[in-house]
């Protein structure tokens, strides 16, 4: 795929190791390491594919931007993630298995643009199903009206 460029947003222990890799493979006019981004949620719009390589995650509000983005989604197969990845229509891979992202990040880059764009559609409608913030006011409301019940 030599047209895919890799922006990676966040800050780590890992950075050096990362650049010297990036570096050593002649991947520094591909591979770019944008660090810290204040307010990045609004670059999202430009990226084709989301990937969240997250060890540990609770609630992946970087996730639910990308799914408003209508991006395809990957992400690593922990629990907070793979509830909301798979069943809207994003894939998901092994923590720590660079083969099975590489093999994951292979197939959506394979897809036609059209193919893609379906699997964006499906995640934002899925967020807009399951998390949308009326049903949220929903549920607050309908849980503090219970606790008050059962005074």
């Amino acid at each position: 795929f030599p047209d895919v460029l890799i922006a990676i947003i966040g800050e780590g222990k890992e950075r050096k190791t990362l650049e010297d890799e990036i570096a050593s493979l002649g991947l520094s006019d591909k591979v770019f390491l944008l660090g810290n981004v204040d307010g990045a949620a609004r670059y999202v719009k430009a990226f084709d594919i989301w990937i969240m390589p997250s060890h540990s995650e609770g609630l992946p509000l970087a996730l639910m931007e990308a799914m408003t983005a209508k991006l395809p989604i990957l992400t690593t197969s922990i629990p907070s993630m793979d509830y909301i990845v798979r069943p809207a229509g994003g894939k998901c891979f092994e923590v720590q298995n660079p083969d099975d992202l590489a093999k994951v990040l292979s197939n959506c880059l394979k897809l036609t643009p059209e193919q893609r764009a379906e699997l964006g559609d499906q995640s934002f409608k899925y967020l807009q199903t399951h998390f949308s913030l009326q049903r949220y006011r929903n549920e607050y409301q309908s849980l503090i009206e219970r606790l008050l019940n059962d005074r």
